[in-house]
């Protein structure tokens, strides 16, 4: 039995208002087969590991090639339509979650006969999703920064152990360890290294945190490495950061630590950051 790579195709499908929409994934199985692979469950978790989307309901449909009698390839859709829709249920928490198998796919014509039946023998994933809200501007009557950032301290306060900073201008593009708007975290940043510099003494630990992630998955996918350590990644990414500075990396450390902290009482967007704690002054 010949195998055949599992493709993913990101669709989008069209927006039901600027926040939601849908989202289809291709997956490609091997003739006579529903167990679904390395890379198809890599694929799937593609789809429910973001730090950006919330998925709010699941359609998977089961097809099969033209090969065999019609009513044994009806019963391989639904399996194969059923074995994704468990790896879902398995893996992301997913309420509305719905399967059928809808049987084979006739050929179009005689010509790449081979290629059309690999294509035919897959499953298609489409899921409405919701975008996280973009945060929210202060309203200059309302004291709505200082609630936000509210039990963090600031480099240059009288500072102890334990004590957390956070970095308020620090934005990344979603699912990357991108900044949103370089030059203001650059200029945050640099307010952090003179104050380093100027306090050798002190030690402290990055933290990265991400939001929107269901309970399944410790942490968020990375879109550009394809692991699911993003808030590690970010955390790092300050870590790095500091070290191309001049920070001694003896007086470092980073750690990644998914959703497992959010913050109660802000909206879910709040919980993609990351946090300084103070380990040795």
């Amino acid at each position: 039995m010949r195998r055949h790579f599992l493709y993913a195709a990101l669709l989008y499908l069209g927006t039901l208002s600027a926040q939601v929409g849908q989202k289809e994934i291709l997956v490609y199985f091997d003739s006579g087969s529903h167990v679904i692979s390395a890379e198809g469950a890599s694929t799937l978790n593609a789809l429910f590991v973001t730090d950006s989307l919330t998925i709010n309901s699941v359609s998977v449909e089961g097809f099969c090639d033209d090969i065999g009698t019609e009513y044994d390839n009806l019963a391989l859709s639904r399996k194969r339509a059923e074995s994704v829709a468990e790896y879902i249920r398995t893996h992301a928490a997913i309420h509305d979650l719905s399967a059928t198998g809808k049987g084979e796919i006739a050929l179009n014509s005689a010509a790449d006969a081979l290629s059309q039946r690999q294509h035919n023998r897959r499953v298609a994933v489409v899921a409405s999703y919701a975008v996280a809200p973009e945060e929210p501007k202060p309203v200059r009557s309302q004291p709505a920064a200082v609630d936000l950032f509210e039990g963090y301290k600031m480099p240059g306060e009288n500072l102890s152990e334990g004590d957390k900073l956070i970095l308020r201008q620090l934005v990344f593009v979603a699912s990357t360890t991108v900044f949103e708007d370089a030059e203001a975290c650059e200029t945050e940043l640099s307010r952090y290294v003179q104050y380093f510099k100027a306090n050798p003494g002190i030690n402290f630990e990055i933290h990265g945190h991400v939001c929107c992630i269901s309970k399944s998955f410790f942490d968020a996918r990375n879109i550009y490495t394809g692991k699911n350590n993003l808030s590690e990644d970010r955390a790092k990414r300050i870590y790095d950061y500091f070290i191309e500075k001049g920070i001694d990396k003896s007086r470092m450390a980073y750690k990644g630590f998914g959703r497992k902290f959010p913050r109660p009482g802000v909206a879910e967007k709040f919980n993609k950051r990351v946090e300084i704690v103070i380990t040795k002054l």
